[in-house]
């Protein structure tokens, strides 16, 4: 019964996922996103640093599970945990048998959490993200599934419109080589080694992993093998896919368990249950294996000490880049014709999403699970390389050439996990001034070509920038800094090549903006019957 319930919960969890990340309608309500991701580890470990307990529900459910049940959240709950269980029994058709015991690298894992940790404290959630297993199988659907989801998906809009029906196509989402590089190469190590050790990467290089082990040996619950009934026929562990159970010495490492409950059906004589610790099975034996004073106080230590950096770390990015800047020292100007040649920004920084608050505070809390980029309907939302620094690699920000900022649009706020991304409402995330849009006259097409464009002040939310006369019966944009928010629906529609006529600046803390008048956002409208472009 604990098996199929197992089984239960993890295929729940799997498709919801499957259906959150690769769902190009947008059809689920924000509502279920947001119920999937709350129990996992990192990102509500990130919301406990960026807003504090009340947001950290999440976190405290996953701790308090693991002291009663064991790791049941890296069998049940973490998408990562259960993608390994499905290549390993795959995999153990072609191979018998199927596992052996080992004793496990118990000071690689001291490292690994070490190392992640720590470094969080000092860059950010970079290598934390990375590492983490919900924010890498984040990345394997939306960087390599999605697009090949979403070629089928048209293949088969246009077999139907062969036969009469007339659907709309897909937008097909730009190729993101520097996400979909490191999906596929964390993507491919994991599969290797649960293809060949089961839960081995769980056991090694995961973070995650690391913190529950050391919490599973104090659970209520825990699988125990009973001395006076065991035959040591090695069935338990040669199905135990955490290769923590060693039957010829009647241990099991709680720390590696994964609470599979495989292990229970494969005794003949019921020599293995999962029951208190305080109920002993019979003659069983210590059912952790036995660790140096000296090597146990290391793992305490290193699991206290770790997790206290990184939550220092990220507090403290979180209070250097709080709130929004009110300060004006963009130098952005009035305008008049727009800005000279030299001033154009050839390097610009990145451009930090909707709620992020500072670039500083952002990287410092985003695991780059990617959950964002795959519900934004615009696309704007891209992975970055170096544009943040090390400390936000892989990081999403906003690219105006793939997409703009949807003035009506807080499905990037709703949906993330880790509250790199502060949860507005509509009428304040209309207010966040991202940057400001600056406009360079010697680029326009109405300069250049003298033709009539009005695209920027036309594609315009807030009506900040306006078509004014310049010559000719012609008219030129000039913006209104003040009630820009940055949106790059102008940059976006912007028809120039290679470089756009008017470009958004970014902050790099996030400022107020004053609302828009509601009179119309183009003055000046061109002549009747005149395509603007």
């Amino acid at each position: 019964m604990l098996r199929r319930l197992r089984i239960a919960v993890s295929l729940l969890f799997f498709a919801g996922f499957l259906l959150v990340f690769l769902d190009p309608w947008l059809l689920l309500p924000a509502g279920v996103a947001e119920a999937l991701t709350w129990p996992q580890f990192v990102p509500a470990l990130n919301r406990l640093a960026g807003l504090g307990m009340a947001a950290a529900a999440g976190l405290v459910f996953v701790l308090v599970l693991t002291l009663l049940f064991g790791r049941v959240y890296c069998s049940g709950i973490c998408p990562l945990g259960v993608w390994q269980d499905l290549v390993a029994r795959l995999a153990a058709r072609k191979r018998r048998p199927r596992y052996k015991a080992h004793k496990g690298y118990p000071w690689l894992r001291v490292a690994v959490v070490a190392g992640v940790f720590g470094t969080a404290a000092l860059l950010g959630s970079t290598l934390l993200g990375w590492m983490d297993p919900y924010s890498i199988f984040g990345r394997f659907l939306t960087y390599l599934i999605a697009p090949v989801a979403t070629f089928i998906a048209n293949l088969g809009v246009g077999l139907t419109n062969l036969f009469g029906a007339h659907h709309a196509r897909l937008p097909t989402p730009p190729w993101a080589w520097a996400g979909a590089s490191l999906a596929a190469v964390l993507m491919t190590v994991v599969t290797v080694m649960a293809a060949y050790r089961g839960r081995l990467f769980c056991n090694t290089l995961c973070p995650v992993g690391g913190v529950l082990g050391f919490l599973s040996r104090f659970a209520l619950f825990r699988i125990q093998l009973d001395g006076s009934s065991c035959t040591a026929c090695t069935r338990c562990h040669r199905t135990c896919k955490a290769e923590c159970i060693d039957a010829t010495q009647h241990t099991v490492d709680l720390s590696r368990c994964v609470a599979c409950f495989n292990c229970l059906d494969s005794c003949p004589r019921g020599g293995i249950r999962y029951a208190p610790f305080w109920q002993k099975a019979g003659t069983t034996r210590r059912t952790d294996k036995a660790k140096t004073p000296s090597a146990s106080k290391a793992s305490r230590r290193a699991f206290f000490g770790t997790v206290g950096l990184m939550m220092g770390g990220t507090l403290r990015s979180h209070a250097q880049g709080r709130g929004m800047g009110r300060g004006r020292g963009m130098g952005r100007g009035r305008g008049g014709w727009g800005k000279p040649p030299e001033e154009y920004p050839a390097h610009r920084p990145p451009l930090a999403p909707p709620g992020a608050g500072s670039t500083r505070r952002f990287t410092g809390l985003c695991t780059s699970c990617t959950l964002c980029v795959a519900e934004c309907p615009t696309q704007v939302l891209q992975p970055s390389t170096l544009e943040y620094g090390l400390r936000g690699l892989f990081q999403p920000r906003m690219d105006f050439r793939a997409g703009s900022c949807t003035y009506e649009c807080r499905r990037c706020l709703e949906v993330c996990p880790t509250g790199a991304l502060q949860d507005f409402t509509l009428e304040e995330k209309k207010e966040v001034q991202l940057g400001v849009a600056e406009f360079y006259k010697h680029l326009c097409i109405v300069h250049e070509e003298r033709t009539a464009c009005g695209a920027c002040s036309e594609h315009c939310p807030t009506g900040a920038v306006k078509m004014v006369a310049w010559r000719d019966g012609l008219t030129m944009p000039v913006i209104d800094p003040d009630i820009c928010i940055g949106c790059g629906a102008c940059e976006h529609a912007c028809p120039t090549e290679p470089q756009r006529a008017i470009v958004v600046r970014p902050h790099p803390v996030h400022e107020k903006a004053k609302k828009p008048d509601s009179g119309p956002a183009v003055e000046a409208p061109v002549a009747p019957g005149e395509f603007p472009f």
